[in-house]
């Protein structure tokens, strides 16, 4: 179900609930599995929903036919909108030291990740898939590094930062497996989402 919700904002979710309250709606009846009344879990399901988003375009990247410079140039600037996306959702003010450590930080895992899958990838006859797993999972271990970063107010250090990023890694290669079907089904409506963000990306540059 989450896979089909494209997009819904905090703001929205606010509304929601002001709409809630003046109708006298019970939380259980709001057709949500968290408390819609709770600004923290809108919050949190928000962050799922932009994990997931971006998780799933990282993965189509290694799916769809892009040559190895482009292919890691998407994937790096996905990473990186997505640390600075996670700040945006909780509210982190970000300065330019702070954005720095979260942009080379998670730049600097998709490439040396990506580099040694291709490498890899090579000894095995269904390469594209130990690819797609690995950049869905990359992508999910930086989301949650940078929820924990912004969550300790960028006051955390390198060696708590690779170990939130190792477990991470461990759990998106399970996670994907949840995910993979639906991604693969729905390879080239996501193909057009990662158009459409890469488009919105430079034309915000420009």
């Amino acid at each position: 179900e989450i896979c089909e919700i494209k997009e819904i904002t905090i703001c929205q979710l606010e509304r929601l609930a002001l709409l809630g309250e003046a109708l006298m709606i019970e939380e259980k009846d709001t057709g949500f599995d968290f408390s819609l009344y709770d600004e923290s879990q809108c919050k949190d399901y928000i962050f799922q929903l932009t994990l997931i988003r971006f998780d799933m375009m990282s993965t189509v990247v290694e799916i769809i036919p892009l040559n190895k410079i482009i292919s890691c140039f998407a994937a790096s600037s996905l990473q990186t909108a997505l640390a600075t996306k996670v700040a945006e959702i909780y509210n982190f003010k970000l300065d330019v030291n702070h954005f720095l450590k979260m942009a080379s930080g998670s730049t600097g895992v998709s490439l040396l990740f990506k580099g040694v899958g291709y490498g890899i990838s090579r000894l095995f006859p269904f390469n594209f898939i130990w690819r797609a797993s690995s950049a869905f999972a990359s992508a999910y271990a930086v989301g949650l590094a940078a929820k924990a970063y912004i969550g300790a107010e960028g006051k955390i250090n390198a060696d708590n930062l690779k170990s939130i990023w190792e477990s991470s890694l461990e759990e998106g290669k399970s996670v994907f497996r949840q995910f993979k079907n639906y991604i693969y089904r729905n390879k080239m409506s996501l193909a057009e989402d990662l158009k459409k963000w890469l488009s919105n990306k430079d034309t915000k540059e420009a």
